[in-house]
């Protein structure tokens, strides 16, 4: 049997919530940035998220990295499911998981290895 995988993300689903000036409710059949989304990542393992603009990509992006909460589904870090933790465990495990930016040489010091930092 295979161990757990490092990242389990299932069946997770978001809406965009409209912001700013304009507090208008979603329409009903206005399509979800993210549904049922679902994949293991086992460790030492890499997985590219590839996709049209407005595909969701940042949205699960920031939803596993503990800034935006999906509407449904679980994702599990370690085992632990991220967004079902203890306001102290999400803020330990946040300080563990990490964006790279779509421009990363806009905010990375290129003289510094990951390693380093």
């Amino acid at each position: 049997m295979p161990p757990d995988p490092f990242l389990r993300v299932e069946r997770v689903s978001k809406r965009h919530v409209p912001r700013g000036f304009q507090r208008r409710p979603i329409a009903p059949d206005a399509p979800p940035a993210l549904h049922e989304v679902s994949f293991d990542l086992a460790r030492g393992r890499l997985l590219g998220l590839v996709g049209a603009s407005g595909a969701g990509k940042s949205t699960l992006a920031r939803a596993l990295a503990l800034v935006e909460p999906p509407d449904s589904g679980a994702i599990f870090f370690e085992g632990c499911n991220l967004w079902a933790a203890r306001p102290e465990e999400r803020a330990r495990l946040r300080a563990r998981i990490q964006l790279i930016p779509q421009q990363p040489a806009a905010s990375l010091n290129p003289r510094l290895t990951a390693a380093r930092v």
